[in-house]
């Protein structure tokens, strides 16, 4: 599985997802190069959790990018917090994610929590 970091929350990452009924912007629990994870209070009530979303993607300190995924409920966890699966996403944007995991783990090493 590819490593994935909790974004700190004073330099978060933010995600928009646009399904055919529902918008939602939201900060990402997590992040890896294979998807992002998000907490949801409305659980996307009504929403078809296989069809694939549209993502809009803001690293900290870096330009927004598109991405599309399916929503992916985790298993074993609270009922609002989902996964969403990249299913399209350019491969510049994933060594963007790639970077941006390394810098969160350097940061954490450095205060002996990596």
């Amino acid at each position: 599985a590819a490593p994935a970091v909790q974004p700190p929350n004073a330099a978060g990452v933010e995600v928009q997802i646009m399904g055919t009924d529902h918008i939602d912007v939201l900060p990402a629990k997590d992040i890896s190069v294979s998807g992002i994870g998000v907490t949801v209070p409305h659980r996307f009530a009504g929403c078809d959790l296989g069809t694939e979303v549209e993502l809009v993607i803001t690293l900290p300190g870096m330009r927004s990018f598109r991405a599309y995924g399916i929503i992916r409920h985790w298993t074993g966890s609270t009922s609002d917090h989902f996964g969403v699966q990249f299913t399209r996403i350019e491969t510049k944007h994933v060594s963007q994610i790639s970077t941006y995991i390394k810098e969160c783990l350097a940061k954490l090493a450095k205060l002996g929590r990596g």
